[in-house]
């Protein structure tokens, strides 16, 4: 039996990935689907920039639990050198 490893590169150098790597391409160069695909970049990119649907991940060695979030809803921010918010 053949290993893991040997099936995925015999798949890689098939006629069959090719014709797909072929057909991907082509589709990709199709005006209507630029024009997607130029959306979804723009969507991408401007991630970050004001929205706080989907924040960074806190600093590695940070804490943020036991803290109220004044912008999702809670009472007043928390200082987190004091763990009060005065």
């Amino acid at each position: 039996m053949a290993s893991f490893s040997n099936k995925i590169t015999d798949f890689l150098h098939s006629p069959k990935t090719k014709e797909m790597v072929n057909k991907a391409k082509a589709a990709a160069n199709r005006p209507e689907n630029r024009a997607k695909i130029k959306q979804l970049q723009a969507k991408l990119t401007s991630r970050g920039h004001g929205h706080h649907d989907a924040g960074p991940a806190s600093p590695a060695g940070s804490s943020t639990a036991g803290y109220t979030d004044a912008t999702r809803g809670g009472s007043s921010p928390v200082d987190p050198r004091t763990r009060s918010g005065h």
